[in-house]
């Protein structure tokens, strides 16, 4: 046996091994040193909006797994409604309506006055106790026409106590206002079916986050009012599926306490979808 070579051949393997060693230990402190640099650099949702004068001018709302909804608007349950509205002195009678008929036009018999002071207050008690499963309706938002003195309010179904906002703002329940009196009122019929199985929602700090990362808001941004909702995405005619969503209205500004803080329906508002945390912006508030 060449005890030479042999010797040589040892040697040179411990050094290979030697050196593999030594690059396995320099590869894990790197990493080790990355990750510690990776954690460092994040931050907490307290610690951006602070460094960034984001200010979250409302109360964050509770949030759960949600299961998307599949919603059908249905013919008017005449038998139900007529008796209901044909007992309440303050419409028209409804009479018929045809067999297909989706949604409900209701004259009242003279103009409801509003209170000048708190309009939406008094448009709530009306709601509630004179429409047709009333207190089921959520103020979405207000329209103004072309007409000054005419405003549309519109109202949404809920489900489980979360608004279901329509595609392009149609709404389920619209108040037709006229110089301070109720003058008309259209009502829609749905059913609601929800999908088995649930999805996960983000939380709100993170819709609110994922509104920076698209750059919708930036530094001394106002939250104005962040909801936990659905919004339909997909709308065939009588057919349309929804997903949770947050609802957020925020602008790019800040307010001092001397300045009045508008209403939260006059601000832009977006749509953050909550379980991807897409961001899509609405042209027309509803």
């Amino acid at each position: 046996m060449d005890w030479s070579r042999t010797k040589t051949i040892f040697i040179v393997t411990f050094f290979l091994l030697n050196a593999f060693l030594t690059y396995q230990l320099i590869a894990k402190q790197s990493f080790e040193s990355y990750a510690s640099e990776q954690g460092s650099l994040e931050q907490s949702f307290e610690d951006i909006v602070e460094a960034e004068n984001i200010i979250v001018d409302t109360q964050l709302p509770e949030y759960r797994d949600l299961p998307r909804l599949n919603i059908e608007t249905e013919v008017i349950p005449f038998e139900e409604v007529s008796s209901f509205y044909n007992s309440n002195d303050y419409f028209q009678s409804v009479d018929q309506v045809a067999e297909d008929q989706q949604e409900l036009i209701l004259l009242l018999s003279s103009p409801y006055n509003l209170d000048a002071g708190s309009p939406l207050s008094s448009i709530r008690e009306f709601i509630d106790q004179n429409i047709y499963e009333g207190t089921e309706y959520v103020f979405g938002g207000e329209v103004v026409s072309s007409d000054s003195d005419q405003m549309e309010f519109h109202y949404f179904k809920n489900y489980e106590g979360l608004t279901l906002y329509g595609s392009g703002g149609d709404a389920h329940l619209v108040v037709t206002v006229n110089d301070g009196e109720i003058t008309i009122i259209e009502q829609q019929f749905i059913e609601i079916k929800p999908h088995e199985e649930d999805i996960e929602v983000m939380s709100p700090e993170d819709a609110i986050l994922a509104l920076r990362e698209a750059q919708v808001i930036t530094r001394n941004a106002t939250i104005h009012r962040i909801e936990l909702a659905y919004h339909s995405h997909i709308t065939d005619g009588e057919y349309a599926r929804y997903i949770p969503a947050y609802r957020i209205h925020a602008s790019n500004q800040s307010f001092s306490d001397e300045e009045e803080m508008p209403p939260y329906w006059e601000t832009p508002a977006y749509i953050v979808n909550a379980d991807r945390g897409n961001v899509y912006a609405l042209s027309n508030e509803s």
